[in-house]
């Protein structure tokens, strides 16, 4: 009994074994058939030349002696004979041009000119308008009651606080 192609929905007499060895990563594609074809994969032509595998993976198609890159298929494809294209029909209709609409021009109508009296503006007194520069007061003695006191020698160094605080241990790392 012929074995069918094993491809899904593929109803085509299987011509080609092949061998899938996934510790070499080789697949090797063999015609005709062995007669212990039950241990093989079968596919039929069609789908034997459209074979694809992993990368890195290798095809030894032993179907012919000598190996090819890119294998031809078996039976050359049927031309097709191309119909001949309809005739293009003169358009009947006038298009009407895109840019039609920049070559008609129309002036604009006059404007009517309404001289207006000017009217007179009273600025007032200009010394109480004016915006009077600020500027920040700084309370440089303020800590607000200790919150701001930096504690450590670097820091106290550093916002001009040199005293000692006789509470706190000065040799510790942290200070």
């Amino acid at each position: 009994m012929a074995r069918k192609c094993e491809r899904p929905s593929c109803n085509e007499r299987g011509e080609v074994a092949y061998v899938i060895d996934t510790a070499n990563l080789v697949v090797s594609i063999d015609a005709p058939i062995p007669r212990d074809s039950s241990r093989v994969n079968v596919l039929c032509r069609r789908h034997a030349d459209a074979l694809v595998v992993p990368r890195d993976w290798i095809i030894f198609d032993n179907r012919t002696k000598k190996q090819r890159l890119f294998s031809s298929p078996a039976a050359p494809r049927a031309q097709k004979v191309r119909k001949p294209r309809r005739a293009k029909k003169k358009a009947t209709a006038v298009i009407q041009d895109l840019f039609e609409f920049a070559t008609r021009v129309t002036a604009p109508p006059p404007e009517l000119v309404v001289e207006v009296a000017p009217e007179e503006i009273d600025h007032g007194d200009l010394q109480e308008t004016q915006a009077m520069p600020w500027m920040p007061q700084f309370d440089r003695t303020g800590d607000l009651d200790g919150t701001l006191r930096a504690k450590g020698r670097l820091l106290s160094r550093a916002f001009g606080f040199d005293d000692v605080d006789l509470d706190h241990d000065q040799q510790h790392p942290e200070y």
